[in-house]
């Protein structure tokens, strides 16, 4: 971080993806392990020995709490900061691959949330995007809470961003965020 520099908000997932791939592993683990059982007993029969099953669902089991830790570092890293100055947007990749993205925030044209489904709705998380002026770049970050409140947050960081460096006019011209509430 630059001297000058403070943090506005710092936006991580929402608890929801964790649950999504904690959910996958209890049902992808329990379909298995009843597939595997029944395979194993209709070709090797009742008495036969079952180390062949235990083995392969040993396998299985660890490939799957594999799959959902490299979920979770997916999920738990990848963040949205924002400063008075710039937007800077992490993204983790895998185990060993993490993206740093940033921009000015008077590049910044467009920010949208967006809040789907029933679950996201009533859960209150979302997806938002900020979109800056260049060759299309689009800083996004999805599972977030409270999305519309983080979209107001970033175009208000801007607003006053603008006002600080001298461009009051570029300020008082943004559209206003526009918030549809459900009561």
């Amino acid at each position: 971080m630059r001297d000058d520099e403070t943090i506005q908000l710092w936006v991580h997932k929402h608890w929801i993806s964790h649950l999504k791939t904690f959910t996958s592993i209890i049902i992808f683990g329990a379909i298995f392990t009843w597939i595997m059982g029944s395979i194993v007993t209709s070709f090797l029969g009742e008495n036969a020995s079952v180390s062949y099953f235990y083995l392969l669902l040993i396998l299985y089991i660890l490939s799957i709490w594999l799959w959902g830790y490299i979920r979770f570092i997916d999920d738990e890293f990848d963040c949205l900061i924002l400063t008075n100055d710039r937007v800077i947007d992490v993204t983790q990749i895998g185990l060993f691959k993490i993206t740093f993205s940033e921009t000015s925030l008077d590049l910044i044209q467009d920010v949208r949330d967006t809040s789907s489904g029933f679950i996201g709705n009533i859960l209150d998380y979302g997806e938002v995007e900020a979109q800056t002026a260049g060759a299309s770049i689009v800083f996004q970050i999805d599972t977030v809470p409270h999305p519309n409140k983080i979209a107001k947050i970033v175009q208000d960081t801007k607003k006053d961003f603008l006002i600080r460096t001298g461009r009051r006019k570029e300020a008082d011209s943004g559209v206003e965020h526009d918030t549809l509430a459900l009561k």
